[in-house]
């Protein structure tokens, strides 16, 4: 079985999610850069296990991941050269939460940090005048510690485990009109390489407040499964996502 949670919510958070200012590329040979702050009110799924151990699960709603997240930063970077360009998604999460254990009637405490980051190049492989579609390919490495204290024995048991997965995927955007419009984004990795699967989907409507910045309202789900070794992670996380694109 499986998991752990890379996740976090509401507060100033940047993802890498392809929130657009404009669909049309720069005609010059400048590089352009883009940030893009969010906002993600989720909910969380996750199942942790340490050999000898039972698992152990975290389910909560976004009304309850408050009590869960102690901390959460996220943060995204693009640069763009006409048809190429590189991009760099960081996220941090730190999180604690009384957890279920299967098949027993005991309770456990769980504490777990998450740090991965995202390295990918990008080349524009479709444009018209109102929309593009971008090839994504990258590398995200992961960095997790886990910590499972189990009542009332006071039993622990402490984990980290770092790793790397190839992703691959696409994103765009279609505009409705001069002000409104449609991104998505779809990633995929993992191909039991490293983990087995990793899956991080978005689709939102944005509105250009002028033509440098604009705002978006989505919903991202990513979906992360690692067992390696001594090792077994297993998170989902599905909610709305509210953010602010910048680009200079």
């Amino acid at each position: 079985m499986s998991t752990f949670i890379t996740r976090s919510l509401l507060a100033g958070c940047c993802l890498a999610l392809p929130l657009s200012v404009t669909a049309s590329a720069t005609a010059s040979d400048e590089w352009t850069t883009r940030i893009a702050f969010y906002g993600w009110g989720t909910n969380l799924d996750t199942t942790v296990s340490h050999p000898n151990l039972p698992s152990v699960s975290v389910d909560r709603s976004f009304s309850d991941i408050l009590k869960t997240i102690d901390f959460a930063a996220m943060g995204m970077v693009e640069a763009r050269n006409r048809d190429f360009g590189l991009l760099l998604d960081g996220m941090y999460v730190q999180m604690s939460d009384r957890a279920s254990l299967q098949n027993s009637p005991l309770s456990a405490n769980l504490k777990m940090d998450l740090t991965t980051l995202m390295l990918a190049g990008q080349y524009r492989i479709s444009e018209t005048p109102t929309s593009y579609a971008d090839l994504v390919l990258g590398v995200r490495g992961w960095s997790v510690k886990t910590d499972i204290t189990i009542e009332p024995f006071a039993i622990q048991d402490k984990r980290s485990k770092q790793w790397a997965d190839l992703m691959i995927g696409a994103k765009g955007t279609y505009d409705l009109n001069q002000d409104w419009f449609v991104s998505w984004s779809a990633m995929v990795g993992g191909f039991d390489l490293a983990s087995n699967w990793v899956n991080d989907l978005h689709v939102g409507v944005g509105y250009r407040i002028n033509e440098n910045s604009a705002v978006q309202l989505g919903y991202r789900y990513m979906n992360v499964d690692y067992n390696q070794g001594n090792f077994d992670i297993d998170t989902k996380l599905g909610g709305l996502v509210l953010g602010v694109d910048y680009r200079f």
